[in-house]
């Protein structure tokens, strides 16, 4: 859980987000960029002009309590200015858009999926599982850093806190 980051590296443009899973929720981004179906229409834009090419997916922040995940969304959000500088169509955090308010895939509004829908549920494309791939690097690198920041403020010796993350499993 907590706030995540697309980046257009060339551009260093960025769409800020927020979610409980963000493995899926990244997932969920490339499937509807690929298939021309954000919701975020600059993003869409950026996307299909770049092929794809040149973007980066990765963790901001993890956020351990569901309460605060808006609120860190909006700090980067903000830290960024990414509603004027970057992707975000929206300055607030959690906001949806009107026109996606109204969509037959709103995401505020539950289907009830048939069983043939579960079964026929799309496998993951190698694409797909090269970026689950990358978020999990991505993601161990991150608690490692958090570990020694830790250690720094714990005043634990450089020597220590490296053999330390060497020995852990993540």
């Amino acid at each position: 859980m907590g706030v995540y980051a697309i980046l257009q590296i060339n551009t260093d443009k960025r769409y800020i987000g927020s979610s409980i899973n963000i493995s899926n929720r990244m997932i969920n981004h490339i499937r509807a960029l690929d298939h021309s179906d954000h919701h975020n229409s600059k993003l869409q834009a950026a996307w299909e002009e770049a092929h794809g090419l040149g973007f980066e997916f990765y963790e901001i922040e993890e956020v351990f309590e569901r309460k605060a995940l808006l609120e860190r969304e909006q700090f980067w959000i903000d830290f960024f200015d990414s509603s004027k500088t970057g992707f975000n169509i929206m300055e607030k955090a959690g906001g949806v858009p009107e026109f996606v308010a109204g969509r037959k895939n709103n995401p505020r509004k539950k289907k009830r999926k048939s069983k043939q829908q579960l079964l026929n549920k799309p496998k993951l494309t190698e694409d797909d599982k090269n970026v689950l791939e990358h978020i999990e690097k991505e993601r161990v690198k991150a608690e490692k850093r958090a570990f020694l920041q830790i250690c720094r403020i714990k005043r634990i010796p450089k020597s220590e806190a490296a053999a330390m993350v060497g020995a852990l499993t993540f």
